[in-house]
């Protein structure tokens, strides 16, 4: 049966929190979906995670072999894909339950559609809650000069429109997920869905908390490369104000601002699918 629906991980090193990923894709309940883990030679658990669970789960496919970073593997692995429509599910993030489903019937309704995308959880190393954040509508210029609304652990993707785009840019260490939600907004509709899709992890070693330098570094060059492709004005200081003042209004009249609240402990709707309680 062709699978409808591809997932991709890259990985390395992310032992601690790869067996939640991972049945955080099989517990899905679409038996098309196939998950690709990519791994970069990986020196920690990594690898005997993924054999033992390669022997339960015959929806996972799996390689280990040095890459030159996460946008090369994420290329690597979608050269391998079969399905319609894409996720890209870091090893340290989770995907809630039904967020394939509710995915697939939302691409079904709209065709158009090269991002469907949601809500989504940041929660600790250890599971817990750090804040929910209900995202607001998507707006190109907003966007390309302020803030990146997509958030790759509650999207999905048109498999078409990724190929047709050309992947991932395998020059960016960091930016990668602007540069493509740029390129696909370019070519199509991006769809939001009023609910929460997956939860992105915040620990010591993730890139988001290492790499600061070159977030701010390659998400100017990717502004600076969209605007001019688009024949729009150069980023500066007075546009990213302009737009994220814009993105305020409309989170303000979406009702996302109280969601900007942080919580102490999980809501009681969102407990049980992102924590390992063995730990």
């Amino acid at each position: 049966m062709r699978e409808k629906i591809s997932i991709i991980t890259p990985s390395y090193n992310s032992g601690p929190y790869l067996k939640l990923c991972l049945e955080s894709v099989a517990n899905q309940n679409c038996e098309t979906a196939k998950h690709y883990v990519m791994d970069g030679g990986s020196t920690d658990e990594t690898i005997a995670i993924l054999k033992s669970f390669d022997k339960s789960h015959s929806n996972i496919i799996w390689k280990s072999e040095p890459d030159k970073g996460q946008s090369d593997a994420l290329n690597k692995a979608f050269s391998l894909i079969n399905g319609d429509i894409i996720g890209w599910l870091n090893a340290d993030d989770v995907y809630a339950p039904g967020a394939f489903n509710l995915a697939l019937n939302t691409f079904r309704n709209n065709p158009k559609a090269v991002i469907v995308y949601g809500d989504y959880l940041r929660i600790d190393p250890k599971g817990k809650v750090i804040c929910y954040r209900r995202q607001p509508s998507f707006n190109f210029k907003d966007c390309l000069y302020s803030y990146l609304t997509v958030l790759n652990c509650a999207a999905f993707f048109s498999t078409k429109a990724i190929r047709t785009v050309g992947g991932w840019d395998n020059s960016l260490r960091f930016a990668m997920d602007y540069d493509l939600v740029l390129k696909l907004a370019e070519i199509g509709q991006v769809v939001k869905v009023p609910h929460i899709l997956g939860a992105f992890r915040i620990h010591p070693t993730s890139k988001t908390s290492t790499m600061d330098d070159v977030c701010q570094k390659e998400t100017q060059e990717v502004r600076t490369k969209h605007a001019k492709l688009n024949g729009l004005p150069n980023p500066s200081v007075y546009r990213y104000f302009y737009h994220k003042t814009n993105v305020l209004r409309r989170m303000l009249l979406e009702g996302c601002l109280p969601s900007r609240v942080l919580i102490k402990s999980p809501m009681p709707f969102m407990t049980g699918w992102f924590k390992d309680d063995h730990n």
